[in-house]
C-alpha cells in the first residue's frame, strides 16, 4: 500500500480534486437552488479525492 500511494502523481490529483469538487459540491447545487451543508461538502471533497487517486493510477498505468 506504501508504494502504491508513493507512484501516484499528486498535481493530477489535486487538479481532479478542484476542478470536480468546485463543479460538483458547489457550482452545480447552486444552480439548482439546494443549500450548501458541511456534511455535503465535506463528503464531495473526500469522495473527489480517493477518486483522484485512482484517475491518476488509471493515467499512470496507461502512460507505462
Amino acid at each position: 500500500m506504501n508504494t502504491f500511494l508513493k507512484n501516484i502523481n499528486w498535481k493530477i490529483v489535486l487538479y481532479w480534486t478542484i476542478f470536480m469538487s468546485f463543479f460538483n459540491v458547489f457550482l452545480l447545487p447552486y444552480y439548482d437552488g439546494e443549500a450548501f451543508l458541511a456534511k455535503k461538502v465535506i463528503l464531495g471533497i473526500i469522495v473527489w479525492f480517493l477518486t483522484g487517486i485512482i484517475f491518476a493510477k488509471i493515467i499512470q498505468s496507461r502512460s507505462s
